[in-house]
């Protein structure tokens, strides 16, 4: 069962993404998804001029970085949008 905290982040995460990302862009969002069987990237970037772009962060081990569905969402998102999509790769330190 989700908890209450979460439930209540995820509450001001759509809200937030409601708030920054136009309709029309949030239906194509959608769309794009859909279509290729994968979430949206997991960071919203709220740029200062109002404008947005997304970050999708992989691991070390993270070997989804080149999905095919996950690549072509990225690229559609571009190609429809001109919305970037930034992929930060982290390493751990000891």
């Amino acid at each position: 069962m989700r908890s209450t905290k979460k439930r209540k982040r995820d509450r001001r995460k759509a809200a937030e993404y409601e708030r920054v990302v136009r309709d029309d862009h949030r239906q194509i969002h959608h769309e794009i998804c859909s279509k290729w069987k994968v979430g949206l990237p997991d960071l919203l970037v709220i740029h200062t001029d109002g404008g947005y772009s997304f970050a999708e962060v992989k691991g070390p081990w993270d070997h989804t970085v080149n999905r095919e569905p996950e690549v072509k969402m990225r690229n559609e998102i571009w190609e429809r949008l001109r919305v970037p999509t930034e992929v930060v790769m982290v390493r751990l330190l000891p």
